[in-house]
């Protein structure tokens, strides 16, 4: 038995022939359908949130929920919500702009604070707790602590907190940074960025203090800056600290990455009953300027 050897100008050519007819087999195969846009209604239930914090006014944004369109939700103008502080009734909230209802009262720490409005034939209630402020010791920063990925130092930072493990209590932490150019020595630091840490609980922690360190990068880094930070700890309330929680796996839903597969979507945690959204509260402790050098 004879092989024809191929030359290599015909090789090539078979190679290119059999590569168009697989390009376009894949391009005519294909299956078009039309995807329905026209959505289902959805069920339009109350939806209300407001983070408030001690020494604010409260602020509680009211709307709709509705089905998915290119139309803004609905906001209540005119609706009636009660304000009760520690179980007394306060006040009615006054109605301001876009769904926006304002309190007369500055929050204080340690209260309970809940609100109320009827809706159709349910009352729709959503409550908090206000937790007091903690004060941050031994704030330590280190802008050398760790490398990136892309081979760059990165800065952490260290703080330590009192702890009662006979209380629930739930922290986050956060991070301000500043910036200045090194080229001009009569600029001021000026607001660069600002993010969250993370969110620990002392659920686990049986000792007298807590000591937490979190390191971070920064996400507009220039070479001819300094920088320096403020830290920021939330005190929060478990309601913020649940709803965080389930803030991330509902990110994490919405954009799964391909290293750790398919995830399925999570909803957000609400403490609303009869309704949607969250009703939380925080109070916040800020350490001295952090300075690199």
């Amino acid at each position: 038995m004879f092989i024809k050897k191929l030359s290599k100008s015909r090789t090539h050519a078979l190679v290119k022939k059999y590569m168009v007819l697989f390009i376009a087999t894949l391009l005519f195969s294909g299956c078009r359908e039309m995807i329905q846009n026209d959505f289902p209604d959805f069920e339009q239930i109350p939806t209300l949130n407001s983070i408030i914090t001690p020494d604010s006014l409260i602020e509680l944004h009211l709307s709709v929920s509705n089905k998915l369109s290119k139309d803004s939700l609905a906001v209540f103008e005119n609706a009636s919500i009660s304000l009760f502080v520690n179980a007394t009734f306060y006040q009615k909230l006054t109605y301001t702009s876009r769904g926006i209802y304002l309190s007369d009262t500055i929050v204080k720490a340690m209260n309970n604070y809940r609100c109320e409005l009827v809706w159709q034939n349910s009352i729709i209630v959503a409550s908090c707790f206000a937790p007091q402020y903690t004060a941050l010791q031994n704030v330590e920063l280190n802008p050398y602590a760790w490398i990136n990925m892309d081979g760059m130092t990165s800065p952490a930072v260290e703080f330590t907190i009192s702890n009662n493990p006979l209380e629930k209590a739930y922290y986050e932490a956060r991070i301000k940074v500043l910036e200045k150019a090194t080229y001009d020595i009569n600029q001021s630091f000026y607001y660069n960025d600002a993010f969250i840490l993370n969110q620990f609980s002392n659920e686990t922690i049986a000792d007298s203090k807590i000591t937490k360190k979190f390191e971070f990068e920064l996400r507009n880094l220039s070479l001819d800056a300094e920088y320096a930070y403020i830290l920021e700890l939330r005190t929060i309330s478990v309601d913020y600290y649940r709803y965080m929680q389930s803030l991330r796996l509902y990110e994490q839903g919405r954009f799964p990455t391909f290293d750790i597969g398919s995830i399925a979507p999570y909803n957000l945690y609400s403490n609303v009953e009869n309704g949607y959204g969250i009703f939380a509260a925080y109070a916040s402790t800020f350490s001295d300027t952090l300075f690199s050098n």
